[in-house]
């Protein structure tokens, strides 16, 4: 069976548009991209887990998907596992790349990291994390940490072009057998005390010269990358 080429952004705590290093250099990669967001039972599950965070979230998301849908594209939301998510991905679709932000969360999230690595160093797709804070993994010492997080806060924020996109749009039988239980009340219903974060936009939600740059070199793989799964 053919299967098309894409490459997935998988969305996690970074849920914006703007500086957005991820999305920035999977439109640069000229490929179909597959926008997703996991609601994840055991993450939501976990004790460091509230109703608040994820009632956030998702109006977060609502509220991207109604930038998106002006140009026919979606971030696919599923309540489901990434391994069972990202299993289903691969037996329909050629993926060549996932596009994510580093995760800083728990050992939970951590330890899915790493499984999730190994999935996809079985079948050849390659990884890329950026950096989505001040939080440098694997150093051996602070010694380097103050001018690598100087240069992270100073580097210049990663445009996207909002309208050069080519999503691909999933067949919806896959987005049933995806799309899990339904969200609980909680998380799906808004809290009239809860604070309203939409704001008059800028432009189209940028700063001044417009989102319609694109990251610097993104094309040769710069920015940080992880080049390649990793173990």
């Amino acid at each position: 069976m053919h299967k098309q080429p894409i490459n997935v952004v998988w969305f996690k705590r970074d849920l914006r548009f703007t500086d957005q290093e991820p999305l920035c250099y999977a439109q640069a990669s000229k490929m179909p991209l597959l926008l997703i967001y996991l609601f994840e039972p055991s993450v939501m599950a976990h004790h460091d887990s509230d109703a608040r965070h994820w009632r956030f979230v998702h109006e977060s998301l609502q509220e991207m998907n109604e930038k998106l849908k002006k140009l026919n594209g979606a971030i696919y939301i599923f309540h489901k596992e990434a391994a069972v998510v990202f299993n289903s991905l691969i037996e329909n679709f050629d993926i060549q790349t996932v596009f994510s932000s580093e995760e800083t969360g728990n050992a939970l999230t951590y330890a899915r990291d790493k499984a999730m690595h190994q999935l996809f160093k079985r079948h050849a797709i390659i990884w890329k994390e950026y950096q989505n804070n001040g939080v440098f993994r694997r150093l051996k010492n602070r010694k380097q940490w103050s001018p690598l997080w100087e240069k992270k806060m100073a580097s210049a924020p990663k445009l996207v072009d909002e309208n050069q996109w080519t999503f691909i749009q999933i067949d919806q039988k896959i987005v049933e057998e995806l799309k899990g239980p339904p969200l609980h009340a909680s998380i799906t219903t808004r809290n009239k005390n809860f604070q309203d974060r939409r704001r008059p936009e800028r432009g189209r939600g940028g700063p001044p010269g417009g989102v319609a740059q694109l990251c610097h070199a993104a094309a040769a793989g710069a920015g940080g990358a992880v080049a390649t799964a990793r173990a």
